[in-house]
């Protein structure tokens, strides 16, 4: 191995000991503390409330934000434990099947399973109201399971009973 080498990988290793000291050195508490006069964010035109990303246009509750500063310091854990009491508390309260309830991050890791899960039966279909939340329709063409686009009403109002009626007219399963 040539000098150069071994000096910069002793110089690398003496800097990422370096890093680890004085991150070590800094109180935690430096990291998880809220500002204490955090006041809520009007939207405006420049700074919208953007709801296709789920944002809140009221803000997280100070009880919400008491609980996520709480959770920080289970921050380097899986929280299986807390998942599994969640689904139990879930199950019992809408009195279902454990096995019925699936938790995820999100919607999107819920809708990828289910359409791959149902794409590989022979006959099945997505209907969806012409405008929504586009990961049904993204999974349903990565699996090639065919769409059935069910046009709004007058008002942008989601037509029920149109989607029932594909549901209907299809001889196979349907995810809707």
């Amino acid at each position: 191995m040539s000098n150069s080498l071994a000096l910069r990988r002793r110089t690398f290793l003496n800097f990422g000991l370096l890093g680890a000291a004085v991150s070590a050195a800094l109180p935690v508490k430096a990291f998880a503390q809220a500002p204490a006069n955090v006041s809520f964010i009007a939207p405006t035109a420049d700074n919208p409330i953007r709801i296709n990303f789920n944002e809140n246009a009221l803000g997280m509750s100070p009880s919400a934000q008491a609980a996520a500063r709480d959770a920080v310091a289970k921050g380097n854990r899986y929280a299986k434990a807390e998942i599994t009491q969640l689904r139990t508390k879930l199950c019992d309260m809408y009195n279902v099947p454990k096995n019925f309830l699936l938790l995820t991050d999100g919607s999107s890791e819920g809708i990828r399973a289910l359409l791959g899960a149902y794409s590989r039966l022979p006959k099945v279909q997505l209907v969806i109201p012409e405008l929504t939340y586009g990961d049904g329709q993204h999974f349903a063409e990565l699996y090639s399971v065919p769409i059935v686009k069910v046009p709004m009403l007058a008002n942008w109002k989601v037509d029920v009973a149109g989607l029932k009626k594909a549901v209907d007219d299809f001889d196979g399963f349907s995810i809707v």
